[in-house]
């Protein structure tokens, strides 16, 4: 933007041309609970980070590492107990947009993780300092790693980093665009409501934290068909 650089904990692209998909990222350093953070990075237009390949996993571990210093931090991993797969302390494991923990893993080999550690029930994802994984239990309070890939109006750019050089308005600092906010229930975000949000919603039908979760109370059902059907049109 012109201005003089200072400093500090800044919001980080993981550049196409650096071999990633113009993804941002940020170490919130507010200590907090998991849930909390999940909503809260939800709250600045993000999420909390979901990790698929080793690349990313190390992108963001550099950030952990410089920002949130000798602290762990959450990331979007969490086990659900409701999953067909679920199992203590290994099973059920998923991203906060629905998908399985599956293909790309980094946990701790060292301390056996994930592994209910001390006999507690240890339910959501943190990233050591060195980039391994553990599972943790969800009342305790750590930073947190955002993410930011929503491209919201389709030109092939991650809508985060238009707001933060001035291409996209946002007027009310929610991370999202202000000409991609329409009804909640607009999921394609095309202003109108109609069939193809239906159809989206009722393709996550049953999904926790996914696309259809117009109310946002972690899972895709009828109050939010109902929403849907309330703001037809």
């Amino acid at each position: 933007r012109g201005e003089s650089c200072v400093l500090g904990n800044y919001p980080v692209q993981w550049r196409i041309e650096d071999g990633g998909d113009g993804t941002w990222y940020k170490v919130d350093t507010t200590a907090r609970a998991a849930v909390s953070s999940k909503d809260a990075a939800v709250s600045a237009g993000g999420h909390l980070a979901i990790i698929r390949s080793v690349n990313e996993n190390t992108v963001i571990q550099r950030l952990v590492a410089a920002q949130a210093g000798t602290n762990s931090a959450w990331i979007g991993g969490y086990q659900d107990f409701a999953s067909p797969s679920y199992s203590e302390p290994a099973g059920g494991w998923k991203w906060v947009d629905g998908t399985p923990i599956a293909g790309y893993t980094n946990w701790d080999t060292a301390t056996g993780a994930p592994n209910n550690a001390g006999g507690f029930q240890e339910d959501w994802v943190e990233m050591l300092p060195a980039g391994t994984w553990n599972d943790a239990r969800r009342a305790l309070t750590r930073p947190m790693v955002i993410e930011w890939e929503a491209d919201c109006n389709n030109d092939g750019i991650v809508d985060y980093g238009q707001i933060l050089n001035g291409q996209l308005a946002d007027t009310n600092h929610n991370g999202v665009p202000d000409l991609c906010e329409g009804p909640p229930a607009d999921l394609n975000h095309d202003g109108r409501v109609d069939a193809t949000d239906l159809a989206l919603l009722l393709g996550n039908w049953g999904l926790t934290n996914a696309v259809g979760d117009i109310n946002h109370d972690g899972v895709t059902n009828a109050t939010d068909l109902a929403l849907l059907l309330g703001s037809w049109s």
